[in-house]
């Protein structure tokens, strides 16, 4: 066995095992008590490989329920954790994010779910790349106020609203556009605002990102 079979097997073997009981907490819990688990989900993504990530989004092995843990119980998670007060923790569930929407071939399971979470998951992005005039990221009225970036961790806040961008930038090609028509305009005027970034690699991304979305459904 190779070191990258055994690599993927204990992955796939932590992610069976723990993501039903993070799952189950989520659900149990209420209000803060809630956010233990939602960071654990998080930091759990980096172990997991687009193939693992893709497969498992689909189906969940229980080892004691044996049921099936499917993406819509996954994925609203994924977009709550761009709610997470740790900038590598939003980090961390935007790559997850982009690895998915980078997948050729979705199953028919996985494209009906990002079809019916289009319109938040777009929102959560526009909400992790934009910034208020104070430089604090906007609240998310669906999650619950977004924090402040913590002091000293710049580079982070701003590959946060880069990586946002990026994965944005690919919607166009994993959603079809008859589930964004509506939200077309809004995200090019939020797009407007980004190319105002501070940051040269964040207003990079965002020009981009708003000619994939000109050229969306045009």
């Amino acid at each position: 066995m190779s070191l990258a079979d055994a690599q993927l097997l204990f992955a796939q073997k932590v992610w069976n095992h723990v993501l039903p009981r993070l799952i189950e907490g989520d659900q149990e819990a209420k209000g803060r008590d809630r956010l233990p688990y939602l960071v654990a989900f998080s930091s759990l993504l980096p172990l997991v490989p687009a193939s693992l990530c893709m497969s498992d989004l689909s189906t969940v092995s229980d080892m004691y329920q044996r049921t099936c843990v499917c993406l819509s119980q996954i994925l609203p998670l994924l977009l709550r954790s761009l709610a997470l007060r740790e900038p590598d923790q939003r980090l961390k569930a935007i790559n997850t994010l982009i690895r998915v929407l980078e997948t050729q071939n979705f199953s028919v399971e996985v494209d009906t779910l990002l079809h019916q979470h289009a319109v938040q998951l777009v929102e959560s992005l526009s909400r992790s790349y934009l910034i208020d005039p104070s430089g604090e990221m906007l609240s998310n009225p669906v999650s619950g106020p977004l924090f402040s970036d913590l002091p000293g961790r710049p580079a982070n806040a701003q590959m946060v609203r880069a990586k946002a961008l990026r994965a944005l930038a690919l919607v166009p090609d994993a959603i079809r556009v008859d589930s964004l028509r509506s939200q077309k305009s809004g995200v090019l005027r939020d797009l407007g605002k980004a190319l105002d970034d501070p940051i040269r690699a964040v207003r990079r991304e965002a020009v981009e990102c708003r000619a994939r979305w000109y050229r969306y459904g045009a």
